[in-house]
């Protein structure tokens, strides 16, 4: 039942950032939605999970970009990483501290495409201003939005359970 409840959420991952990318984007502008349910996933079920689930969402987003393929998996697979280290020392489970995470991995999910795509290509890989400066708030929101919508969000992890 696992594996299926996977393969739904990873499916399901693919169609909606292709929905939101294709569909509701705005000037370039629209909710990363596989950086979201990769923040997600480390917040649920660790960042090995996630470290997976981001390397393979990377691989089909860079299959359709037409782009520099891989980078987009090597960076959700680092994001997934950081977000395992920053786990270990802040609670991922309540909603506002997840969309705080998205803010700032969005900021850095840009920058560090950027410079792969400056390495391999020789061009720095640039959304523009608008994009960089709102698409972390709206992915913050969405994040925000989708840890509210998940059932339990708001019970501390195993590790703050003894205390309270």
């Amino acid at each position: 039942m696992k594996l299926i409840k996977r393969v739904a959420i990873f499916f399901l991952g693919l169609l909606g950032e292709w929905i939101f990318s294709r569909y509701l984007s705005f000037r370039g502008l629209n909710p990363q939605i596989l950086l979201i349910l990769t923040i997600n996933v480390a917040a649920v079920s660790g960042a090995v999970e996630a470290m997976i689930f981001g390397f393979f969402w990377g691989l089909f987003w860079d299959a359709l970009s037409l782009k520099l393929f891989g980078a987009r998996a090597l960076v959700l697979t680092l994001i997934a990483y950081g977000l395992g280290l920053v786990r270990r020392h802040v609670d991922m489970n309540t909603p506002a501290s997840q969309a705080i995470v998205a803010v700032v991995a969005t900021v850095l999910y840009r920058l560090i495409l950027g410079f792969i795509f400056l390495i391999f290509s020789g061009q720095f890989l640039w959304v523009g201003w608008l994009v960089f400066i709102l698409e972390p708030l709206y992915n913050g929101f969405f994040c925000f939005i989708l840890a509210v919508l998940r059932p339990n969000s708001y019970l501390p992890s195993s590790r703050f359970r003894s205390i309270v």
